[in-house]
């Protein structure tokens, strides 16, 4: 059975990703204020979201260097810790192409460059989340992005829950460069809720 219980920071994972004072700087309008939203508020749900995988990717890249340089492996274990590697290098070479293109907009204040979509509960939320994907498959089973072809750019979506005054907001956020993937991937489940099926489990399944 799956309980949920109020823990602090301390007894949970958290992101330190930023000192205190950037970190209120910067995400003082989501982090003191309830998702409206505005072009800016999307912007930095899909920037934290994004930074807070990119740091986890590049610690994961330095423990797995650091355990080749060890030494001491079988064989099989050194395998997999290249091939590792290797697909670790590629979701972090992936990772830093979209963080430049969100800084970028985000320096210049361009939020016309971020699209997104938000679905909004009037619920009072249940619980927090954010996460960084490549969508490669959609809400109908059809393949949008192969994952596999290490040689392309992969197309980026964040997806993160937010405050509202009057509920909450599920919030998907890419930048215009990710707009192929992404927009075939919503666009699926357009279809999925004109078919007359609920949107609110097919959110879940996702």
């Amino acid at each position: 059975t799956v309980v949920l219980e109020r823990k602090g920071i301390a007894k949970v994972s958290t992101f330190a990703g930023f000192c205190a004072q950037h970190d209120s700087e910067l995400f003082g309008p989501i982090d003191t204020m309830a998702l409206a939203p505005t072009d800016q508020q999307v912007a930095l749900y899909g920037y934290r979201a994004l930074c807070r995988e990119f740091f986890a990717k590049e610690n994961a890249f330095a423990l797995i260097d650091e355990q080749l340089e060890l030494g001491g492996h079988d064989r099989a274990t050194r395998e997999l810790l290249e091939e590792y590697r290797i697909g670790t290098s590629v979701g972090l070479t992936n990772l830093q192409r979209h963080k430049a293109a969100f800084d970028e907009s985000l320096r210049g204040g361009s939020y016309q460059d971020l699209e997104y979509t938000l679905f909004i509960f009037r619920q009072p939320p249940l619980f927090a989340f954010s996460a960084v994907f490549y969508p490669e498959f959609d809400f109908l089973g059809r393949q949008v992005q192969g994952l596999a072809d290490h040689t392309t750019n992969l197309d980026l979506m964040t997806v993160c829950s937010a405050d509202m005054d009057d509920g909450w907001g599920l919030l998907f956020c890419w930048h215009k460069t990710s707009s192929t993937a992404c927009r075939e991937f919503l666009r699926s489940l357009a279809t999925v809720i004109h078919e007359g099926r609920r949107v609110e489990a097919a959110l879940l399944r996702m």
